[in-house]
């Protein structure tokens, strides 16, 4: 047993000496948080590329939203188990999230392509015609 030193303005040690004396912490249950999605936003020089990590989604539960200078994008994936069958552990569950990513340009929805492979979508963002660099030709005055 540690022995801590009470300080009443320590509210948030206060309340973790409380808990500790109903429910020691070794029988707690610990649940963490996870993003659903990583995402990484990639800009080449034609079209913007965005990477994220989606395990065990399948196509049709995905849902994708393209504008002008952002996407958004969402999936629900619910866990089912067979007739028959009883659990005894379940470490996956059913999740469901959206996520919006603000673009730094503006891109053209028209061409938008999309690909998921391996619990990856890859999202093909091209990038408007306004944005593109223009070669400008020099003339002898």
């Amino acid at each position: 047993m540690l022995i801590h030193r009470f300080n009443p303005t320590d509210h948030f040690r206060t309340m973790d000496m409380l808990f500790d004396a109903i429910m020691p912490p070794g029988r707690r249950a610990t649940h963490f948080v996870r993003k659903p999605a990583r995402v990484s936003l990639d800009d080449g020089e034609q079209a913007f590329t965005l990477r994220a990590e989606l395990p065990g989604l399948r196509p049709d539960q995905l849902e994708l939203s393209v504008g002008e200078d952002w996407i958004e994008f969402g999936a629900k994936r619910e866990t089912t188990i067979p007739e028959g069958y009883t659990p005894l552990r379940r470490e996956r569950g059913g999740y469901e999230f959206d996520r919006r990513v603000n673009l730094p340009k503006r891109v053209d929805a028209d061409n938008v392509t999309a690909q998921l492979r391996d619990g990856v979508l890859t999202v093909t963002l091209p990038k408007h015609a306004s944005v593109q660099p223009r070669q400008i030709t020099v003339q002898a005055a």
